[in-house]
């Protein structure tokens, strides 16, 4: 009679219900609806059902399963056409569900396999939807549980019982060492890939803005005199040098991308002493039919960043230096007249947007000899860019200081922004100073002030030496995710930095603010992941922990994880005065002690020939195999 297949296969079962399990909350974590906890109960209910009917034909559950799959193939595509532009999250619930529908006929290894395989997909989505930390709680959870699946799946392969010892310690440890070289590896872009990520198409409002809409100061900057902490007053209509105020460390927005930039928002190119305004504030409209609006033909499209937004923003697009391809989802924008980008509707959580852009460095402007036209003063489109208050003789004399006898319009630029990082102080506790003579009293009277003040006083220095400059605002890089692979850009990221003209080059950032350097060369992933740690070093701790803690139980466990006879074993050849090596077998010791010019004593033979046994053989009680040893003669103790 045929001996029944074992389909209890318990361990292999919780482990299966494991990796959906975690799967599904952490889709439940991006995306809190009620839909994923109720695919888990259903799952829940199936695993269970089909436990208590693992030896029955069940038939008619395949049938209804089978009618089930066709509603939820239609109920899939429908949400697929509606869900053109991102096709994730409609994804991970045809196959949540498909799990919940598969869960009720599971009676064998491969079914659970395949139960398995949908767990491992789940993931993999959840994975290309999240961008934060907490995933990678349950990142680890399901690499524990996908291991221990596969320890368990082996075993009963094996045919073997189940064993503790070193696999959860090696499991731990492979964990840690495959996030460890995950987090340094480079993150390759795939510009081959025929969709970029874009939020699904917004639909126009009837009557659109062109100007700067920023919540936190729904008035503008003229009438609002309160500092708000939760957005930037620099992303306004105009930016007041009197205003003061901490902004908070909420989370704005993140970025995918290869290089660190500056993300700029807009630039203002007028000042009258106190506030910086644009001084053309009109905007055209840009329109397109296509998936991009086109933003430039210059240079190769070699750099794509992803922008998430993750908390209301203003309406302003951030772009990085130098985009060509604008991936937005309305079909119109508005371009300011100092290059800055608007969107019609406000930049709401959960919207994103890609860009693609060229990387420009300095070094060709540095040793490029560009000398300025010297009727740039009198050329009409450059005049606005020239444009001071009137200042003090001696802010005159210092900007012909710093210049001394450079030629070199870069260079000059080059010595106001180390003047600037030099003698002045990065302090965000000034007191406020509502003077037409702001930037001469920060310079020569307070000597400390925010990144506005460091950027004006070298926008107003270039423009006494006859450099056409403007004052851009818009958020810092932020701080680089190893783990994650975003930019994290929070609301005291907002910046402010200079731009200046050379001709045949375009604007060129500088940032004279002390503490603050502009990327200019691509990071190595060690340097991210060591500045990342720098910030959050409790993750160091955790992680240097959690290595240790798994060393530590690997090597406890190795000898934990050896068998009652192999230990006995081991003290036998200790006794016997031999050293264990590698491809000896039990006889390869008794020749060894032979060797020694005296046979082995038959009760040293008889523990052998047990062990033998016990190992390899039908199997021998173990108190009779200690009893062996204790009675075997050796000649050392």
């Amino acid at each position: 009679m045929k001996k029944q297949e074992n389909r209890d296969l318990v361990a292999l079962r919780w482990a299966t219900w494991g990796i959906n399990f975690v799967g599904l909350a952490a889709l439940y974590s991006f995306d809190p609806n009620p839909r994923w906890p109720l695919a888990l109960l259903l799952t829940s209910l199936g695993f269970y059902f089909s436990y208590k009917r693992r030896y029955e034909k069940n038939h008619w559950i395949k049938s209804l399963m089978a009618l089930a799959m066709i509603l939820l193939l239609w109920r899939y595509l429908s949400s697929l056409f509606e869900n053109l532009q991102d096709t994730r999250l409609p994804l991970a619930g045809m196959l949540a569900w498909l799990q919940s529908i598969n869960a009720f006929d599971l009676p064998r290894r491969h079914n659970l396999k395949t139960a398995q395989l949908v767990g491992v997909i789940l993931v993999i989505v959840t994975a290309t939807l999240s961008r934060d930390l907490v995933f990678g709680f349950f990142l680890l959870l399901f690499l524990s549980l996908l291991a221990w699946s596969g320890h368990q799946d082996n075993l009963l392969e094996l045919g073997l019982e189940r064993k503790r010892g070193g696999v959860p310690a090696a499991i731990a440890i492979s964990i840690a060492l495959s996030l460890a070289l995950f987090a340094v590896l480079p993150r390759p872009q795939y510009r081959f890939l025929s969709q970029v990520p874009m939020s699904v198409r917004q639909f126009l409002p009837k009557s659109m803005d062109p100007g700067v809409r920023n919540l936190a100061y729904p008035s503008g900057m003229k009438k609002s005199k309160k500092f708000n902490p939760k957005a930037f007053y620099g992303f306004s209509s105009t930016l007041d040098l009197g205003f003061r105020g901490k902004l908070d460390s909420d989370l704005t927005m993140r970025v995918k991308g290869k290089r660190p930039q500056y993300w700029r928002g807009m630039a203002y190119d007028h000042f009258d002493g106190l506030v910086w305004r644009q001084s053309r504030p009109n905007a055209d409209t840009l329109s397109t039919n296509k998936e991009a609006f086109s933003l430039s033909s210059n240079g190769n499209e070699d750099l794509l960043y992803t922008f998430y937004i993750e908390s209301n923003q203003t309406n302003l697009i951030f772009l990085p230096q130098d985009p060509h391809s604008l991936y937005f989802p309305t079909g119109q924008i508005f371009l300011d007249s100092e290059d800055g980008l608007r969107s019609p509707v406000i930049l709401e959580k959960g919207l994103f947007y890609t860009v693609t852009a060229s990387w420009a460095s300095t070094l060709g402007i540095e040793k490029a000899r560009i000398v300025l036209p010297r009727n740039s003063q009198k050329n009409t489109s450059g005049k606005r860019y020239l444009q001071c208050p009137p200042m003090s003789e001696r802010f005159s004399k210092l900007a012909r200081e710093i210049a001394g006898k450079e030629q070199s319009p870069f260079r000059k630029l080059r010595s106001i922004e180390a003047y600037l990082k030099e003698h002045a102080r990065y302090d965000l506790t000034i007191p406020p100073y509502e003077g037409k003579d702001s930037i001469d009293h920060f310079l020569f009277v307070e000597k400390r002030g925010y990144c506005e003040h460091f950027a004006t006083a070298m926008v107003l220095l270039a423009r006494a030496l006859g450099i056409p400059s403007r004052l851009a605002t818009g958020y810092l890089p932020g701080l680089y995710n190893p783990f994650t692979g975003y930019f994290e850009v929070k609301t005291d990221s907002a910046h402010s930095w200079v731009e200046s003209y050379f001709p045949g080059y375009g604007w060129v950032p500088f940032d004279p603010t002390p503490g603050f350097l502009l990327p200019e060369e691509s990071p190595t992933a060690w340097s991210q992941f060591s500045g990342f740690l720098r910030e959050v070093p409790w993750l160091m701790l955790v992680f240097s922990g959690f290595l240790l803690f798994s060393l530590f139980s690997l090597w406890k466990g190795l000898a934990s994880n050896l068998l009652p006879s192999s230990k006995l074993f081991l003290v036998f050849l200790r006794r016997a005065g031999l050293r264990r090596k590698g491809g000896h077998t039990a006889e390869d010791y008794l020749r060894e002690m032979e060797k020694r010019g005296k046979a082995p004593d038959p009760s040293a033979v008889r523990f052998i020939e047990l062990y033998q046994r016990a190992r390899f053989g039908p199997g021998v009680p173990l108190e009779d195999l200690r009893a062996a040893l204790r009675e075997a003669k050796l000649g050392k103790k």
